[in-house]
Parts: C-alpha cells; structure tokens; sequence
C-alpha cells in the first residue's frame, strides 16, 4: 500500500465550529422555542450534524485503516456505555414516573421486534444516539474500502448520489408515508454519515486548490446563499427535514469558512474551541440526561407550560452538560497524565 501523506494538522478552525455545532444541538434537542422565532432556530440550524461527519473525513483524509480501526472501537465503545447508561436512566426515569412499570417499558422496547433494525441504524435506548451508530458504521465501510487509493476516489463519485437519495427520497418519504417510523433510514450511516464523512475528506483533499480559489469572504457568501435558499424552501414547503438542499451550502460554506479563514484564534473562541476539541462528544452524550432531569423538575413544580421554563431550559441544560464534560474530562486527564509518565 502507497504511504500516506503527512497527517494534517488539528485546525482550531474545525474546532470552534465543533463547539458551535455542540451548543445548536444541545439547544434543538430542548424543542422549547416559541411561534415564528422557534421555527426560524429548528428550520435553519441544520448544520451542526453534517458538519461532525465532515471534520471528521477532513481529518480521516490522511489517515490509514489502523487508524480507522482505532475510531471506529473509541466509537463503539461510547456507544455501548450510553446505551447502558441511558437503559439504566430511562428504567429509573419509569419508575419516578410511575405511568407504566419498568418490566413493561422493557418489553416495549424496539429490539425485540427489530433486532437488525436497531444494530445497524440505532437506538436502543435513546434517540439521539443514532449519531453514533452512524458514525461506527461509517468507519466500518471506510475501514474495509480505504486500503486503495483507486478505490477511495470511487468512493468521492458516491457523494452526491448518496446525498441525492438523502434529501429526495425523505421529501417524498415525508409526503407518501409515516416518516416518523422509518425516520432511521436517513440517519443512517449510508444515507448520512458515509457521504459527509466522504464530503469532508473530499475537501481536505482539494485544500490547496480551494485556498488558491476561495477566500474567506466567498466562504460567507456561500453561507448566505444557503440562506435564501434555505428561506425559500421554508416559504415553499413548511417542512422540517434533518437535510435539505440548502444544508448543502450552509453547511459546505461554513466547512469552508474554517479552511479559508485567515486570521488568528481571538481570545473569546478560545473558549468555544476548547468545547469543541474537548468536551463537545461528552456534551453530546450527557445532555439529554439533563433534559430529563429538567423536564423532571419542571413536571413536578408546574411549570412545563411558562415562557420562562420554555427559553430558560435550553440555557440551563447547556450549562450543566458543559460543566459535566469540563469535570469528566479533567477527571480523565488527571488519571491519564501519571499513566502515560
């Protein structure tokens, strides 16, 4: 096999994007927002999740299959605790509720009827974790296809097929039949995680050609024509999907933004790069855990239906998920720092 180029660099560009993203899906996994202002954040911040995948092929462009390997057990590895984690929460949170008892709500769940279903696509106890199904399976296929160059430039050719399946067929998925049920079939590693991931490695191999081509202003320019774009597809159709034509070029412009952007790292990104780089998968993880608990708390004082609940919880869970994963994560380094000595 030919040897691989120089790894590339971690871009504290990619970073902060990562800690933007983290923050949008922490506040969209709320869905509190109210009327007009609540439809505009849920329809227009798209972006977060394709971007994950991108930065993620940016940074598998150089990499070999061992490297792959290694991702894709860290992945599974994550997935397999959160899954635990979230069975063990969700039997505790039905019992607090006390609606159903917890031997049934384990009979209900998916497995049972869709083992195959919920091996490949997710999820077993907790939505939001299809994320990582995507991702594991994702670098499985990369895994097995990576080791020839030919056979990686094949795989660039699948990008907008893939996409193409993803945006057209959940629009008509949406329209002719129950999307909710079959929702897993878009988040899937297939029809999401592999062409972005693609997408993002395609670009990290164009970098030269795209810094020669494009700077930073034409990177803005892209981002906002994703966002007349993405406008006129809400004034058109009224419909929330996960990707839309126009997450293309919000989502491609702000990849962009990072590569193209010339300027150095001012101090109050500092911050949101450190999320990113750090603590945006244990945010990720943990957050829906404290959705619970706020909705928990929210149920028993009566105020589930306050404007000050609907706007202030989002804030509230992002601070604790952020202060969970900053702890976590100086836990962990505290107890790696004499093991690696």
């Amino acid at each position: 096999m030919p040897a691989m180029q120089t790894n590339i660099q971690r871009n504290w560009k990619f970073d902060f994007l990562k800690g933007i993203s983290c923050i949008i899906v922490v506040f969209l996994h709320c869905r509190h927002f109210l009327g007009i202002v609540g439809d505009i954040i849920g329809y227009s911040c798209r972006f977060p999740v394709p971007l994950f995948f991108m930065i993620s092929g940016y940074y598998c462009y150089t990499k070999d299959r061992v490297w792959i390997k290694k991702k894709a057990f860290s992945i599974l590895k994550l997935l397999l605790l959160a899954e635990l984690f979230y069975g063990l929460w969700n039997c505790l949170h039905t019992l607090l509720l006390g609606e159903i008892s917890v031997i049934d709500y384990l009979k209900e769940l998916p497995v049972f009827e869709h083992p195959v279903r919920i091996l490949f696509y997710g999820t077993l106890f907790e939505g939001v974790l299809w994320y990582l199904y995507a991702a594991f399976w994702t670098y499985c296929i990369l895994y097995v296809f990576w080791n020839r160059n030919n056979v990686k430039k094949m795989l660039y050719f699948l990008i907008p097929v893939l996409l193409g399946l993803q945006i057209g067929g959940r629009f008509y998925w949406q329209n002719h039949f129950d999307i909710n049920a079959d929702v897993y079939l878009f988040r899937s590693a297939l029809l999401f995680g592999l062409p972005l991931t693609l997408y993002g490695s395609l670009l990290a191999k164009l970098e030269a050609y795209i810094k020669e081509r494009i700077n930073w202003l034409k990177s803005i320019l892209i981002v906002i024509l994703g966002g007349i774009l993405m406008t006129a597809e809400y004034f058109i159709s009224r419909q929330y999907m996960d990707f839309h034509l126009s997450t293309v070029f919000t989502s491609t412009g702000f990849f962009l933004l990072a590569m193209t952007y010339p300027f150095a790292e001012a101090r109050w990104m500092k911050c949101i790069s450190y999320i990113g780089h750090r603590l945006s998968m244990l945010i990720y993880l943990s957050h829906i855990f404290f959705v619970r608990i706020v909705w928990l708390i929210a149920i028993k004082c009566g105020l589930g239906s306050t404007s000050i609940f609907l706007w202030g919880a989002p804030i509230f869970v992002c601070s604790c998920s952020g202060v969970f994963a900053f702890f976590v994560n100086s836990t962990i380094s505290r107890i790696r720092g004499p093991m690696n000595n």
